[in-house]
């Protein structure tokens, strides 16, 4: 997956994980990223990419009964440095037909994110839109006690409002998936404890 993007899993996914509706069969989920790695939005790109990566890591990878995967998909093709409308297709469709999906952030523009979210919603597969800011995460922008200290010690950068932004999106996408307990492998159920917020 080197050219498409970066795999970080939890352990190796060889399991014969299937989906039928909004239900995932097996112990490994994967949550799926479309961001801008290269061209004028990719140093932002990287930042959420980044928050992202960390907040994974601090959860190692695995939640409950669920092992997961992180699979980093660049929103434009090759090194391309205009509109990537259709590389933003090909990943939404490749998020939603892959049989452990379990969520999708994406787009960081707004036009963007209008067609990724009519292909990923119908595979009722939860969206977080990085072009929606933090309206789109429950509870909205939170403290992040640590977060600035455990960024520069991993990447020797200090980290940006996009970085924090894509922190607080992956843990709000992994809260999600630890509310829905024994449900985290339910599209639907992970989408509605989603929206419901913290502490519900």
């Amino acid at each position: 997956m080197i050219a498409a993007g970066v795999v970080i899993a939890g352990c190796g996914a060889t399991d014969s994980a299937k989906v039928s509706g909004a239900q995932v069969y097996g112990s490994y989920l994967s949550i799926y990223s479309s961001i801008p790695l290269s061209g004028p939005q990719q140093e932002a790109g990287n930042q959420i990419l980044n928050g992202e990566r960390l907040a994974f890591a601090e959860r190692g990878g695995k939640i409950g009964e669920f092992i997961l995967n992180f699979v980093s998909l660049n929103a434009l093709a090759g090194k391309g440095t205009s509109g990537g409308n259709g590389q933003v297709a090909l990943n939404a469709r490749r998020a939603v037909t892959d049989p452990k999906s379990i969520a999708y952030v994406g787009d960081l523009d707004e036009s963007q994110t209008k067609l990724s979210r009519v292909i990923v919603n119908q595979a009722q597969l939860l969206q977080v839109a990085p072009s929606e800011g933090w309206k789109s995460l429950p509870g909205g922008r939170r403290p992040a006690p640590g977060f600035r200290a455990a960024y520069r010690a991993r990447f020797g950068e200090a980290p940006t409002d996009d970085a924090l932004y894509g922190y607080g999106a992956m843990n709000a996408v992994l809260d999600a998936i630890e509310r829905a307990g024994s449900q985290g492998g339910n599209r639907i159920a992970v989408g509605d404890a989603f929206r419901a917020g913290p502490g519900n």
